[in-house]
């Protein structure tokens, strides 16, 4: 049996419209808890934490919706997924204006836009702000994974004594092949291992079997022109079933936005995930390859019902495992 590590990035919109806490956030990550209880199946959720503190902070509305969050973790780790440590640090520079989220100032999108004592205080506040919430379930919860927000861990060195203080052990922020340098988005992964995992010590990019950290990749597989012809006879034909729950937008990320994001890959190359996808491509992906352990992506900001019809193939097949990363 295959094992798949399905992985959600728990976050807000960082376009011009945010999205509200209830549609992108609570009520997605809900129908995806629904649909995996019944399977018995679990998943890790990334969860971009400094989110948590700005929303206290904003309005006493907001306050309301940071304590949902915080519900929703709870339950979370109650049902037996993982919640891990995910950071995006251009919150730091965010404004509430009038009701709404101005993310206009993206220039610490990057974590190696600050300092390392900066890096170092955001990786241990993250942990313990987590590991806080999830200890009101279980009392010796750990956060040990990460995921870098927009996938930019490069170089890792800036990060390393961050990792180590906070005893984190698993990146994965990794995608063999992809490669951006935008304004926003710098990461090349072109020289990485193509591994399922490997151990690195100083570089995500060098595999060394004696490092301390563990890079689980994000999977990718081959997206070729029947593919996308069949995905956009499906999308027209399930219309509907494509309409993202999430109430916000990604367009404003930065002037090239679009740009950047169909140059993350060669054209033929796709991180795995259950969003904007007919489920038969992702399933016969996993089937065809010769790989028995998978990384997913997504995000319950971009769920649809087409999303949760793939959840629901997944969870249902006796070929593939779904578990959360350990």
């Amino acid at each position: 049996m295959k094992k798949v590590h399905l992985t959600f990035d728990y976050e807000l919109f960082f376009g011009t419209h945010s999205g509200s806490v209830n549609n992108s956030i609570i009520k997605p990550t809900e129908m995806i808890m629904e649909v995996m209880k019944k399977h018995k199946a679990t998943a890790t959720f990334f969860v971009d934490y400094l989110m948590i503190p700005k929303l206290q902070n904003a309005s006493e509305k907001m306050m309301l919706e940071a304590q949902k969050i915080s519900d929703q973790l709870c339950r979370l780790v109650k049902a037996g997924h993982r919640i891990e440590l995910h950071i995006h640090p251009h919150w730091l520079d965010a404004k509430f204006i009038d009701g709404a989220w101005d993310f206009s100032d993206m220039r610490k999108y990057r974590l190696h836009s600050l300092s390392e004592s900066e890096i170092m205080t955001l990786f241990i506040d993250g942990k313990n702000h987590l590991e806080t919430i999830a200890r009101g379930v279980s009392s010796d919860y750990t956060i040990r994974c990460f995921r870098a927000g927009g996938w930019c861990i490069q170089p890792f060195s800036r990060l390393k004594s961050a990792f180590q203080s906070t005893g984190l052990i698993i990146d994965s922020s990794v995608s063999y092949g992809a490669v951006s340098n935008s304004k926003v988005l710098k990461f090349d992964y072109t020289n990485t291992p193509d591994k399922v995992m490997y151990r690195f010590a100083d570089e995500v990019e060098v595999e060394d079997k004696n490092g301390e950290f563990l890079e689980i990749p994000i999977s990718f597989y081959h997206h070729g022109l029947s593919h996308r012809i069949e995905n956009q006879i499906d999308k027209k034909v399930y219309r509907s079933r494509y309409i993202k729950f999430g109430d916000g937008c990604h367009n404003g990320l930065g002037a090239d936005n679009e740009r950047r994001r169909k140059k993350i890959f060669f054209a033929e190359k796709r991180m795995l995930s259950i969003d904007g996808v007919k489920p038969r491509i992702i399933l016969n992906a996993l089937r065809k390859s010769d790989r028995n352990k998978f990384v997913i992506i997504s995000h319950p900001k971009d769920i649809t019902i087409r999303s949760l019809d793939v959840l629901e193939k997944l969870c249902a097949s006796k070929e593939f495992e779904l578990t959360s990363l350990q």
